[in-house]
């Protein structure tokens, strides 16, 4: 595979088989990713949207939808991006999470539970979830709890595309015999891309009237 991969990378003409560090602004605003860090209130869908309309784009789409209220990255396919975003969308991700439980059971037993939830484990996406409701299996990788307080925990988690982080929280709840509530909750990582690549909306906006207008320093650093 990897002899027939670099046979079609060393063999394509145009734009595209040129590394993207030798790539024009244009060429890679057909083709590309940005990495949005995406506020509170808009969808998912929203967010690739405005920033198609923005940067005065064909098409946009995104790696992994994250509810309205969820912050954090989300990484914004360009053009022919798009036709690979799944893979974007299936790989792993990173979360700290905000965890409120209906009473405090100790840090002794939340290291316990926490650790039975590190593997595959079983899921039933949520009923706003815009897949099909049936029994799957995600794995956690990484399971850590950072700062505890009472009844309220902070965690980071490491799992596989498409596990539902709210889910997580109320089972997690349930094996404590407790309520368990996603209070708030940011992705910190996305496949390779990673919270400190990413910028707000209202950045990208300015970043791209300022290449418009005079340089192409800065956009060139955003445009992956």
């Amino acid at each position: 595979m990897g002899g027939s991969l670099h046979k079609i990378s060393s063999s394509t003409s145009g734009p595209y088989g040129t590394p993207p560090s030798m790539r024009s602004i244009d060429e890679l605003l057909k083709s590309g990713i940005i990495v949005i860090n995406k506020q509170s209130g808009p969808s998912s869908h929203q967010v690739a949207a405005w920033l198609r309309d923005s940067f005065e784009l064909e098409s946009t789409g995104h790696g992994g939808t994250l509810d309205p209220n969820v912050t954090g990255v989300l990484p914004v396919s360009i053009g022919r991006a798009s036709k690979v975003i799944k893979v974007l969308q299936e790989s792993t991700k990173e979360y700290i999470c905000h965890l409120k439980l209906g009473k405090d059971l100790g840090k002794n037993k939340l290291e316990e539970v926490f650790s039975k939830f590190v593997g595959p484990i079983y899921q039933i996406p949520p009923f706003q979830a815009a897949v099909k409701r049936e029994l799957r299996i995600r794995r956690i990788y990484q399971l850590e709890i950072l700062e505890h307080n009472s009844n309220s925990v902070l965690f980071r988690v490491e799992c596989e595309g498409g596990t539902y982080i709210r889910n997580l929280c109320e089972d997690i709840g349930s094996i404590l015999g407790t309520k368990g509530v996603m209070e708030q909750l940011i992705r910190t990582k996305s496949g390779p891309f990673k919270l400190e690549d990413s910028f707000s909306l209202v950045e990208a906006h300015d970043i791209f009237q300022t290449w418009k207008s005079s340089s192409d320093e800065v956009i060139m650093k955003k445009l992956l």
